[in-house]
């Protein structure tokens, strides 16, 4: 929570979460090449119902930061332009992405998300979609006085550490 604090203060970023928003490209530049990787178009429909899939797993789990790196690489447009191995894919598996799909659209201020955020049964750990904390940190930071008469302004550094600490007792679980 320090370090998240930190890069909405500061805007410097430390090496872990430098680590952790490479981790991001790394995973959704994997999923990308997984796909296109093959030139069948029934190989490439597999490996796109198989992504889904595991989108859905990371989502039921309380995974949301490959949520967002799996549909993030499915909507490229080298992954979107493979229309045949998108028509080879089932129906049920369709109908899983569509729901997923939702999660994304940032309407209402990621309302989607933020539902399945609180939905995500306590028992399993959670792991946060990172830009959107980090975007949400940021507007506590410039939303609120730095200063009120000349005094430091606590409840700014409160409602950040309560936001900060809500994300971070969900992955602690």
């Amino acid at each position: 929570p320090v370090e998240l604090i930190k890069t909405a203060l500061t805007g410097s970023q430390s090496a872990a979460l430098l680590a952790l928003i490479a981790r991001f490209d790394q995973e959704y530049y994997w999923v990308e090449h997984e796909i296109c990787q093959h030139i069948d178009p029934k190989l490439q429909a597999l490996f796109l119902e198989k992504f889904i899939q595991a989108a859905q797993h990371s989502k039921d789990l309380g995974n949301f930061f490959s949520v967002f790196t799996i549909l993030g690489a499915l909507d490229t447009p080298r992954v979107r332009r493979l229309k045949p191995a998108w028509a080879y894919i089932s129906r049920d598996a369709r109908r899983m992405y569509d729901r997923l799909l939702p999660l994304t659209s940032p309407d209402r201020n990621m309302k989607h998300y933020r539902s399945s955020w609180k939905r995500v049964s306590s028992r399993f750990c959670r792991l946060a979609f990172l830009p959107l904390v980090l975007k949400d940190l940021q507007f506590l930071a410039d939303g609120n006085k730095k200063s009120i008469d000349g005094l430091v302004n606590f409840e700014r550094l409160r409602l950040m550490a309560r936001h900060a600490r809500g994300i971070a007792d969900g992955a602690a679980r």
